[in-house]
């Protein structure tokens, strides 16, 4: 799993945009609001997620993913591509999504899927 391997996955969910930042990374969008955000030439992203994600997934394998900063309710995960599981990055780029996208772009994916 690499950089190139994460944006095909987000930027084929609906709504998606990908912005370059100031501050030397990329931010991946739905709405106007941040899901993602990738360093430039690094090899992790941090993904939005529940508090209880990100601190069970830190707890289950700190190799793979390490918490970044909390917000409200959400606590940002930091992935680390190259030791995490595709399937498993799929997943959380999609809930990552899932819990930024307006409700009409995620039921419209749901049908779909």
């Amino acid at each position: 799993m690499d950089t190139a391997d994460l944006l095909r996955i987000a930027l084929a969910l609906p709504g998606v945009e990908q912005r370059s930042r100031d501050r030397g990374y990329l931010a991946l969008e739905v709405a106007g609001r941040a899901f993602a955000q990738v360093p430039d030439g690094g090899d992790t992203v941090a993904l939005k997620a529940t508090r209880q994600e990100q601190a069970a997934l830190v707890a289950a394998d700190p190799t793979v993913y390490a918490a970044s900063h909390v917000s409200g309710r959400f606590g940002w995960l930091v992935v680390r591509l190259r030791h995490a599981d595709a399937g498993e990055v799929r997943e959380l780029v999609t809930e990552a999504w899932r819990h930024t996208a307006p409700r009409r772009l995620v039921e419209r994916h749901d049908q779909r899927a």
